[in-house]
């Protein structure tokens, strides 16, 4: 009896694990996942600090109105260590550091300066004013970024601010995928009737690359013992093999016995869906291998709906897999009852979903047009305009 789509997700998650950890510079952390919590090992500001150029100065000597006499000059970098007396203040430049007895500073411009006597003319000033306080972003010991965060470029200058060099991140999956097939032409010398051009491993690769995650591909003929030596040399060095084709049951499907002639167990194999029933999991020991359908939607489609939630927990993510969401449909949609949940691609329109022509297993330009995928469960024969169906976000 064929899962549930929900049953075999299920199974998915319940299987998948998190990646090793490894130490690598910042410089060599942009796009990669912590696979722990990052704690502040200092404060941040370092020191109050003033966000203008202009005069830093004893709020209470303003009240007088007089002006104020300019003792020193701050620049960024230096120490800024002579204390202001009363009635003083010191030149300072955005980013130097208060000196002892300031707490506020005044904008150059709202300023004016005879010799060495400074008049202040911002009437709207407040104590505190454009100082950046020590501590303010963040004080030591508290959480910086948590495990399971990417590392953007905002997060690799933020970690450095903090005087941080290296990071804890989750090593990257090692990821060999295998296209079956007797059907794909070596070039377009050797295209002829009957053959096709390959598709899936390159698209699989982009896939994973999307994912900051580089793989290699090798095709494989239809031949059980030929594709059963390559999974056991494929499997020797890969944490998640990808078979594609071969998984239904045909003459010359061969993936499901590859994989287990190599000592995999089989998890599940055929999903109540539309496309990628036919789609195969299995484990040994710490390694995961997917049989995906040989049709390249049903790839794709797979991809997003399984392989990609089992990579989001190898990275520590707290929700794996696309974003979900509800939109209504723009138009009604009818279809033939099969007990199977289908999955369909569309366009956002004014908030609303519009699906896309073009749906059959072997079509891709409909899923390159999409932006979401559309879940219609087994139970859905029909629904009207305005219907709130749940979907997926695809990545942009």
């Amino acid at each position: 009896m064929m899962l549930h789509y929900q049953d075999a997700l299920a199974a998915v998650l319940k299987a998948a694990q998190a990646g090793p950890s490894e130490l690598v510079s910042i410089g060599a952390a942009l796009g990669r996942v912590l696979a722990e919590d990052v704690v502040a090992p200092v404060g941040h500001p370092f020191f109050d600090q003033t966000a203008v150029d202009g005069y830093a100065l004893r709020f209470s000597d303003l009240e007088a109105g007089a002006p104020l006499l300019v003792v020193d000059m701050i620049r960024a970098g230096d120490a800024g260590e002579r204390a202001l007396g009363a009635g003083e203040c010191s030149r300072i430049f955005t980013g130097g550091p208060l000196p002892p007895g300031a707490d506020t500073t005044v904008m150059q411009e709202h300023t004016q300066r005879v010799g060495d006597q400074v008049q202040v003319l911002d009437t709207g000033l407040r104590l505190g004013g454009n100082v950046r306080r020590a501590g303010e972003q963040i004080q030591a010991g508290a959480l910086a970024l948590g495990k399971g965060g990417l590392l953007n470029p905002a997060a690799i200058g933020f970690l450095a601010s903090l005087g941080i060099g290296t990071v804890c991140v989750v090593a990257q999956p090692r990821v060999s995928i295998i296209v079956t097939g007797d059907e794909f032409a070596l070039d377009t010398q050797d295209f002829c009737r009957g053959k096709i051009f390959e598709s899936n491993g390159q698209m699989l690769a982009a896939a994973f690359a999307s994912q900051g995650v580089t793989v290699q591909f090798v095709t494989c003929g239809d031949d059980l013992a030929a594709l059963q030596a390559m999974v056991a040399t494929q499997a020797a060095q890969c944490d998640l093999l990808i078979l594609t084709g071969g998984v239904s049951v045909g003459d010359y499907d061969f993936s499901r016995a590859s994989l287990e002639g190599n000592a995999f167990d089989v998890i599940f194999h055929q999903v109540a869906q539309k496309p990628g029933k036919p789609l195969l999991f299995c484990q040994r020991r710490q390694q995961f291998a997917f049989g995906l359908p040989g049709n390249p939607r049903a790839v794709l489609m797979c991809f997003y709906l399984y392989v990609l939630p089992l990579l989001d927990l190898w990275y520590c993510k707290s929700q794996p897999g696309l974003r979900a969401l509800a939109l209504p449909l723009a138009h009604a949609y009818r279809r033939k009852s099969d007990g199977k949940t289908h999955f369909l691609t569309g366009r956002i329109i004014e908030n609303q979903i519009s699906l896309l022509e073009g749906q059959q297993s072997h079509m891709l330009q409909s899923f390159a047009e999409a932006d979401v995928i559309v879940v219609i469960d087994a139970a859905i024969d029909a629904a009207e305009a305005g219907t709130l169906m749940p979907c997926f976000l695809l990545p942009a």
